[in-house]
């Protein structure tokens, strides 16, 4: 095992540990385990973690955290993974694809780089995704929809290996498009067959696209200066899924953290917006 990944799984295990999130997710699983009338294919498990204090324990792996959120997802979910399997919590968890870890990060460095303010912040698809912090209004939201939280899939060939257990299960994963969740050109690794999707284990769960601006387009008035009243804001769009989704109030201001996402429109266009790992109501400053 190469020795960076196993530092930063120590490092997740003494996190989880010393914060007491560990306990937490064996309650989980003790309430999952007990739940005899639906078998479950995908286990989810939400890990708050507040950068700083991973900081203070490991600064590379707090580092990879704030700047490779879907990697650090991967090294919880392992992480995770080997604790269900020692511990015994739960029997029909027998792949790591069947865990589903969400981070929730609390806060990030009050550091001018993972601030946004407009759609120039954003950096170039290719420098990759790390986390970003918006503070706003919420000036529209759309209804509820469902988006593909988790699918399995196996190999419809007898025989194949690709047929048995949870081996192709996906996972929605921050700043990913439902594509990339649900397609039909997934192919077995054992015998290279279309994989074929288990419906009846399909995960949905809500959506709820939001946009919001900076508060000081709100805070001019008539006697403001013609420089500063041509100052133009800018609605930035963000994602909201599963529990960040309810309760979510137009005309309130919300502290956001999340990962830029990119689509790319056939006019050689991009549509960018942030898929929110957090979203809280924003604190008043005295």
């Amino acid at each position: 095992m190469d020795q960076k990944l196993l530092e930063y799984r120590i490092a997740a295990l003494e996190y989880l540990d010393q914060t007491g999130t560990l306990e937490d997710i064996k309650r989980t699983c003790r309430t999952l385990g007990a739940q005899t009338e639906k078998k479950h294919a995908v286990f989810r498990f939400c890990i708050p973690v507040e950068p700083e204090d991973v900081l203070d324990l490991n600064a590379s792996f707090g580092n990879f955290i704030l700047n490779k959120p879907s990697g650090a997802c991967k090294i919880f979910q392992s992480v995770i993974f080997r604790a269900i399997q020692v511990l015994q919590l739960l029997p029909q968890c027998s792949d790591a694809s069947q865990v589903m870890v969400v981070l929730r990060p609390l806060s990030l460095p009050r550091l001018e780089k993972y601030f946004i303010s407009s759609t120039k912040d954003f950096p170039n698809h290719s420098e990759g995704q790390r986390l970003y912090m918006y503070e706003g209004i919420v000036t529209g939201k759309t209804i509820a929809t469902k988006y593909t939280q988790s699918a399995r899939f196996y190999c419809p060939i007898e025989g194949c290996d690709g047929g048995q257990g949870n081996r192709y299960i996906r996972l929605h994963s921050s700043g990913a498009r439902e594509i990339h969740t649900i397609r039909k050109d997934f192919k077995c690794s054992f015998c290279g067959s279309p994989l074929e999707e288990d419906v009846s284990e399909r995960v949905l769960a809500d959506k709820v696209i939001i946009e919001m601006m900076d508060e000081q387009a709100f805070q001019y008035s008539q006697y403001i200066s013609d420089m500063v009243r041509s100052t133009r804001f800018q609605a930035l769009t963000f994602y909201t899924r599963d529990e960040l989704s309810q309760d979510i109030q137009i005309g309130k201001k919300y502290t956001v953290i999340g990962i830029p996402t990119y689509e790319f429109q056939e006019n050689n266009q991009v549509n960018v917006a942030l898929e929110a790992s957090n979203i809280n109501v924003a604190q008043v400053h005295v």
